[in-house]
């Protein structure tokens, strides 16, 4: 007897169905596809900080202010010297100003005893005219009574003129800074004689401001944010006393403050593009001209998504 075609499967007998495990496998990876793209994603969107590292020399500070003498006389003392930091309104040079003190003193003495005497003769002049409106005293008396007051008065006025003239010139001879910043030179000594208007010695006005002359990729400079944190840290240390050679010596001190600007000038030398940055501190003047220097400026936190526009937006700025 012939035996036709089987039409059992290969899972058993005919009419069972047969195991698929396709679709629970294609199904398990998309689960892990879209569990890892999510974790992905939302590491992608934590921020985290970003800080533009620069290598540069500090400039010198264009602008200067001359101290010159706001009168004739002696140099009495000097009190600053080179390269000292000096804040607005201190103290840099006493004129010899004995015999103006001696003058306001001799004044202020005069005025008290006029004091006196314009009060006396007020009261006269008050009894004066109570008895003249009794007529009691004669109308020449009276006039007597009130000019003798009104001549008093008048000294008195003087006295306080001169007194205020007096210390006037006791305030020009303590010449003060200008501004902050730091001393550049000292032109005079103590007991040299000056005239009127010359020069003393000369401050660079750094107005709080750090000038740092570093590279950067071109026009990068624009995604820095004005007021953006930013710590200077000399690359090597400092002499804190500048007038001391072998004076002790700052290591890793790094001054903080916050962008104020940056401006490009033309490249210069190996530097691709030189970018100044000026930073606000208050430690301006405590860095020289010509200190190397390495910048660090507070981007904030980015997510990775902006950093790596971020990065890209660089990439075309090179």
């Amino acid at each position: 007897m012939a035996i036709g075609p089987s039409h059992q499967t290969d899972g058993g007998a005919e009419g069972e169905p047969r195991l698929d495990i396709r679709s629970p496998v294609i199904a398990g990876v998309g689960a892990f596809v879209v569990l890892v793209a999510a974790a992905a994603a939302a590491v992608s969107l934590v921020p985290v900080p970003q800080v533009v590292s620069l290598a540069g020399v500090v400039a010198e500070r264009a602008e200067r202010a001359e101290v010159i003498a706001p009168t004739a006389g002696t140099i009495a003392t000097v009190h600053v010297g080179p390269d000292e930091v000096v804040e607005a309104g201190q103290l840099l040079v006493s004129l010899d100003n004995t015999a103006v003190k001696e003058e306001a003193a001799a004044l202020k003495a005069q005025l008290g005893a006029a004091a006196k005497m314009l009060e006396s003769a007020r009261v006269e002049a008050v009894t004066a005219a109570d008895l003249a409106e009794r007529g009691a005293a004669t109308e020449e008396a009276l006039a007597h009574a009130r000019t003798k007051a009104a001549e008093a008065e008048a000294e008195v006025g003087r006295l306080v003129a001169r007194i205020k003239s007096a210390e006037q010139q006791l305030e020009r001879s303590l010449v003060r800074a200008p501004s902050s910043g730091h001393v550049k030179a000292v032109d005079v000594m103590d007991g040299q004689q000056v005239v009127s208007g010359l020069k003393l010695l000369e401050i660079a006005t750094d107005r709080g401001m750090l000038a740092v002359d570093a590279c950067y990729p071109s026009g990068a400079a624009g995604l820095l944010a004005k007021g953006a944190v930013t710590a200077v840290k000399p690359a090597a240390p400092l002499v804190t006393s500048p007038l001391a050679a072998g004076g002790p010596a700052t290591t890793g001190t790094a001054f903080t403050g916050r962008l104020a600007a940056t401006v490009r000038p033309q490249a210069a030398g190996a530097c691709a593009t030189s970018v100044r940055v000026e930073i606000e501190t208050l430690a301006a003047g405590a860095l020289p001209a010509g200190t190397s220097v390495a910048v660090g400026i507070d981007l904030g936190k980015r997510t990775l998504v902006e950093q790596l526009g971020f990065l890209a937006k660089r990439q075309n700025l090179i």
